[in-house]
């Protein structure tokens, strides 16, 4: 109850709430984490995933998202494997179950700004939310033509 407040304060009055916890669902609510270690930041992208994780497994320190697809890397389910055997980690795959869809629409995340239009199940255009709705094609799309 106290955190659906705090969370409606910055998303109603735009408020900054700073929070310091050692609960993961606590921090669920926040739109970015530290970790901190002796006092310093050590996950310079606030994804997740320490720097020395993301050196190791060669996602980028600096971009919370490497593959681009709308989930964070320490958000990505099993980010760590390469779960569609693709030769790729999931933080760094895309589309992790290889079924042609970015893993942000699949897990309905609302921050992910793609967009895709499916024809008979598959990926006809896939691209940013802002080009998609500047591409004339997408609109025939949607409207049945």
């Amino acid at each position: 109850e106290v955190l659906g407040f705090l969370r409606r304060a910055v998303d109603d009055f735009g408020q900054t709430v700073v929070m310091v916890t050692h609960d993961p669902a606590a921090a669920a609510y926040a739109d970015g984490v530290v970790f901190l270690a002796d006092g310093q930041v050590i996950d310079t992208d606030f994804d997740g995933l320490s720097d020395l994780e993301e050196d190791l497994l060669g996602t980028d320190s600096t971009n919370s998202d490497s593959d681009n697809d709308g989930v964070a890397d320490g958000l990505e389910p099993n980010w760590n494997q390469d779960t569609d055997f693709d030769g790729l980690i999931n933080a760094l795959d895309p589309d992790s179950d290889n079924d042609t869809l970015y893993d942000g629409l699949e897990y309905g995340l609302e921050f992910a700004d793609l967009g895709y239009v499916l024809v008979s199940g598959q990926t006809s255009i896939a691209g940013k939310g802002d080009d998609l709705l500047a591409n004339p094609d997408v609109g025939r799309l949607f409207l049945g033509g």
